[in-house]
């Protein structure tokens, strides 16, 4: 469940940045908590709610679980009905009180329309929305694995030098069919098995965690040949409709020797990495392109304005989304 929770704290870290905005005056009541509500839904997969609340802008801190003073923001009391194609299907039930996880005993399908309706006694207003789950999509890729080494300037110790860095590259071409009938919105993401370090000790973790690496793509119809580099890469299908098409994506990774390993302490056994190609709902494609946008924006100037995230949870923040996803692992 690793995964989930990166996913869902990344979306609450986001959508904490839309509290900056242009007040002069406000009355008591506006600092008042919301329920924040993250879903993503995935046909034939588990159903979980992270459920928060909402904190005051001055009260931000960089764990996007706890206030200014060390407090979950996590719902512990919170009832969260959901329905199934407007059938009241179940209450989820509380599996992790910090940071407020909900779990669902039905299993989504797709097109499934999933609502759920949130309240709490200690929140005043009652949250609720509703998304559809888009259709699983097949794909097949094709791996390919190439080298390029290139010099890199260092300084250190007052000291300059060039540095002879390989890297290996592996291409992916991704063939699939875009549905003509309806709007599409896709992702592609490379994630890696990766193994915690102890640093103090420098010895290998027996913990590993699900690794996004950066991923890059120079695509000439979606993206009009502008290299695009990022964890994960999110596209419509508006120049693609209809067509099966071929979309190239690579990952870079620096190679190390049999000797660099042992003096690193590196685990010299390949990891195993896995492709995840999604096909996003609309709600879910907004609510990511939005925060891709404001993260951007916020970082460009102190005094820029970030853009809004979209939310399609009503009386409240947050996300109810819907995705499938095709995975090979190689």
């Amino acid at each position: 469940m690793k995964p989930l929770f990166y996913i869902l704290s990344l979306f609450i870290s986001i959508v904490a940045l839309v509290s900056c905005e242009d007040v002069i005056e406000f009355d008591e009541d506006e600092s008042s908590s919301l329920l924040v509500t993250h879903i993503m839904a995935t046909p034939d997969s588990v159903l979980y709610a992270q459920i928060t609340k909402s904190v005051f802008f001055l009260d931000i801190t960089d764990d996007p679980l706890k206030d200014k003073n060390g407090n979950y923001l996590g719902v512990t009391n919170a009832e969260v009905k959901l329905f199934v194609n407007g059938t009241f299907k179940e209450t989820m039930a509380l599996i992790s009180a910090d940071s407020g996880i909900y779990k669902a005993g039905y299993i989504p399908q797709e097109k499934d329309e999933i609502r759920v309706v949130v309240s709490s006694p200690t929140i005043k207003e009652v949250a609720e929305g509703s998304t559809i789950l888009p259709q699983k999509i097949v794909i097949s890729v094709d791996t390919t694995v190439s080298y390029k080494e290139e010099m890199q300037f260092s300084y250190y110790n007052g000291q300059s030098s060039y540095d002879t860095i390989r890297w290996k590259l592996t291409h992916f071409t991704i063939h699939f069919t875009d549905n003509a009938t309806e709007e599409n919105f896709y992702g592609v993401a490379v994630l890696e098995d990766d193994i915690q370090i102890d640093w103090t000790t420098m010895q290998l973790g027996t913990d590993s965690v699900d690794n996004p690496l950066e991923i890059f793509t120079e695509d000439k119809i979606i993206f009009d040949g502008n290299k695009q580099d990022a964890k994960i890469l999110i596209f419509e299908d508006d120049k693609i409709n209809g067509q099966a098409y071929s979309m190239s994506v690579y990952v870079k990774e620096i190679t190390f020797s049999a000797t660099d390993s042992l003096l690193l302490n590196l685990d010299p056994t390949p990891k195993t990495k896995r492709l995840k190609f999604y096909s996003f709902n609309k709600d879910a494609f907004l609510f990511l392109s939005s925060a891709k946008k404001n993260t951007a924006s916020s970082g460009m100037s102190f005094f820029s304005e970030p853009n809004q995230v979209y939310t399609n949870i009503k009386h409240g923040i947050g996300i109810i989304g819907g995705c499938s996803v095709a995975v090979k692992e190689y």
